[in-house]
């Protein structure tokens, strides 16, 4: 995500949170990527020069079907700072021009992506990547110094290979947050507790909040429930 702000985010005490979704800025719109390049070197080094470019470790691979490879292209250097995602299609390697920001305090971070297969008949392949990280920030209102709250993210974003042979992603989404109040002896006190399920189909995304995991759920989220109309850039 593009440092501090983005169409239908905000960044609020320190962590990303979704801000109110409008039908203008639908956080599920395909966006294409950027590409292709022949090596996810190449692709890195075709990123802004204020983020790393060497290549990490692959956190996808396959042998068939419109995905074949995920790459982190390097996290950032420092808070505010945006990280990027190569995708390999037969096509060659793109990228997601902004996918996460390096929030503050941040002490745990990790990358996963899977393809997930629509469930109408002849429906496309998706692939979904999720950053789950975890941040801890002072609690001093609770009178003791140690106590920290730590709040634990998945940002999850969806792609869709083009009849051109392009992938095209959602922007990042906050798909599950917990917040926990821990610290001076005391039991911990969960602040929130809230999870969605996207299910994918040809021609739409949709969301709805998990039933056991509801605590929390802000009313500035509530936009991304529902069915959301899915259409891939020509």
């Amino acid at each position: 995500m593009r440092s501090l702000v983005l169409p239908g985010w905000c960044l609020l005490l320190s962590i990303v949170a979704p801000c109110p979704v409008s039908a203008q800025a639908d956080p599920f719109t395909l966006r294409p990527t950027k590409g292709p390049y022949k090596t996810a070197e190449a692709a890195g080094h075709s990123i802004p020069a204020n983020s790393p470019r060497k290549p990490e470790e692959a956190v996808f691979r396959a042998t068939e079907g419109g995905f074949f490879e995920a790459r982190v292209l390097g996290f950032p250097g420092g808070i505010g700072t945006d990280s990027y995602l190569g995708l390999r299609t037969e096509r060659g390697w793109f990228y997601v021009e902004t996918w996460y920001t390096k929030i503050q305090n941040q002490t745990a971070e990790k990358v996963t992506c899977a393809t997930e297969k629509a469930t109408s008949p002849g429906g496309i392949g998706w692939l979904r990547c999720t950053v789950h990280q975890t941040a801890a920030t002072p609690a001093p209102s609770t009178g003791c110094a140690s106590a920290a709250e730590v709040i634990k993210q998945e940002l999850a974003f969806f792609c869709a290979v083009a009849p051109n042979g392009i992938p095209a992603c959602t922007q990042p989404i906050s798909v599950a947050e917990r917040r926990e109040e821990t610290g001076c002896g005391k039991k911990s006190s969960v602040k929130s507790d809230w999870q969605l399920n996207v299910s994918v189909r040809a021609d739409a995304l949709t969301v709805t909040l998990d039933a056991a995991h509801k605590q929390g759920f802000a009313e500035a989220s509530r936009g991304l429930l529902g069915k959301h109309a899915v259409k891939l850039p020509e």
